[in-house]
């Protein structure tokens, strides 16, 4: 509470108390009586104040006793002041309510006290609240159950004294004191609609407030795959070899469900989005087919392992066995041949005697 007052508000009053003094001076040096003595020069007593106000004294004690100089308001704690003899002191008034305010000043040096008071009447333009950067900034905020966001504020106003700033959900205290933030977890057992209601409370009373409206959903369940084709995920092709890829999958939530098809991490040539594609291998070695199945809040994915090898070639060796068969064919087939034409003929001559 005890603040510097401006330069030119403590020469005022230093200036003051030089004009006080001045007698005092005029009479030739005099000691300072064994006794202290303090008094209230500004403001004048029972006027009305507002803002930041400088009270300002003189005071005086026994010679060589140093002085000190404090104040209270309404018998609060005591606040030094600057200066012993001509003393003043920053009272930022908008701390206390309006009204009546009691201003007792004392002095201390040797052992003794000596007091002064004054009584003022406080009468503030009550300073505005305003929250700004207001975050999220929709009114309207949506969770699955489990999710997190924070939510925060900043308070503008000139007020100087002790704010709070209070959280609630559905009225019920989450967080209370200075932080204007707050993080919020929706459970699985708040499904339903809430209200995250955030106060700034100064002087006991609310000055400024924001509302969200919470709606919590149930937890998004994933696209239900039935079946895929081929049933091997990991498998041999030829190179140039077409498979063709399919997924069979459903949705208890009925969003329905889109498919993106990948080809070695990248999307698969033809930008496929129905549940089966077919895809031709050009290229020997590893290849990866991926199809993502998604209902627009979660998705699964279904993967293919396809190893691409070079088509076999047949060699003088792989052929022989051929050529042996083909030969061993045709030598059965003619002998087979002449001797069907050998029974034909003998049957047709025992049909002639």
């Amino acid at each position: 509470m005890n603040r510097y007052a401006p330069a030119s508000a403590i020469a005022a009053a230093l200036a003051l108390l030089l004009a006080f003094s001045v007698p005092m001076a005029a009479t030739g040096a005099a000691p300072r009586s064994g006794g202290l003595s303090i008094a209230i020069i500004l403001p004048v007593n029972g006027s009305t104040v507002k803002g930041d106000v400088t009270i300002a004294g003189i005071a005086s004690g026994p010679d060589g006793v140093p002085l000190t100089v404090q104040l209270s308001i309404n018998g609060g704690p005591w606040y030094a002041a600057d200066g012993d003899q001509g003393w003043s002191w920053l009272w930022s008034t908008y701390a206390f309510a309006d009204g009546l305010l009691n201003v007792t000043a004392r002095v201390q040096g040797g052992g003794g006290e000596a007091t002064a008071y004054g009584t003022y009447v406080v009468r503030n333009t009550k300073p505005s609240f305003v929250l700004r950067d207001i975050f999220p900034p929709g009114d309207n905020i949506h969770f699955r159950a489990g999710g997190t966001a924070s939510f925060s504020v900043t308070v503008d106003t000139s007020y100087i004294g002790s704010v709070l700033v209070n959280w609630t959900v559905d009225g019920e205290p989450v967080q209370s004191g200075g932080a204007s933030w707050y993080n919020y977890t929706a459970r699985a057992t708040e499904q339903g609609n809430h209200t995250l209601l955030v106060e700034v409370i100064a002087d006991g009373s609310t000055q400024a407030s924001h509302s969200w409206n919470l709606t919590v959903r149930p937890l998004a369940l994933p696209p239900v795959v039935a079946g895929f084709g081929p049933a091997d995920r990991n498998f041999t092709v030829f190179r140039d070899d077409t498979v063709r890829f399919n997924l069979t999958a459903s949705d208890s939530q009925g969003k329905g469900l889109t498919y993106h098809w990948y080809y070695d991490l990248e999307p698969a040539p033809g930008n496929v989005t129905a549940p089966s594609i077919s895809l031709s291998f050009n290229s020997t070695g590893a290849h990866v087919v991926e199809v993502l199945v998604s209902n627009g809040e979660t998705n699964r994915t279904v993967r293919w392992n396809i190893t691409v090898d070079e088509p076999p070639t047949l060699g003088l060796l792989d052929l022989l066995p051929c050529t042996l068969y083909i030969v061993i064919g045709l030598f059965l087939g003619i002998w087979y041949g002449r001797r069907e034409s050998v029974r034909r003929a003998a049957d047709s001559g025992q049909g002639t005697r």
